[in-house]
């Protein structure tokens, strides 16, 4: 089994020159706790942002050792990852998105498909670069565990 464990620092405005995220987010709110990341973990989509659920799946799969699965509902899941287009988002523009990290779920959203997969390139940022191993990071414990902060 695979192990990771992630720090993911939410940080308020955008004068902190600590933040390796490009581009740069406009606002972040800094927060705490944990989302623990499981081979039942399951990536939830709508239909226009199916595609881009199953690119993360992918793109999580090497180093994890987990295929989550894609659905447009979350099931019997504990945690998800939630993915959708949203109409209320128009003032973000069309490459604009909303990510919110809570202990059981991240959700991002986007006016368009572009936000969403910009919303998920955040987060793979956001993640420690083992993430982009393309071999499991093999350990003896048995999770996956990203800690990231969340209010």
């Amino acid at each position: 089994m695979t192990h990771l464990l992630a720090l993911l620092t939410l940080v308020a405005g955008v004068q902190d020159t600590a933040l390796g995220v490009i581009p740069r987010p406009v606002q972040m709110t800094r927060g705490t706790g944990t989302f623990l990341l499981t081979p039942a973990t399951v990536v939830v989509t709508d239909r226009a942002s199916r595609q881009i659920g199953y690119q993360l799946s992918d793109w999580l799969q090497p180093a994890t050792g987990y295929r989550l699965a894609v659905s447009g509902a979350p099931g019997a899941a504990a945690r998800t990852i939630s993915l959708r287009i949203d109409p209320t988002l128009a003032r973000l523009g069309d490459e604009g998105y909303r990510l919110t990290v809570t202990g059981t779920r991240i959700t991002i959203r986007g006016f368009r498909a572009a936000g969403v997969f910009y919303g998920v390139e955040t987060l793979r940022q956001l993640l420690p670069p083992d993430v982009f191993r393309q071999a499991p990071i093999a350990v003896s414990s048995g999770y996956f565990l990203i800690s990231i902060r969340h209010p």
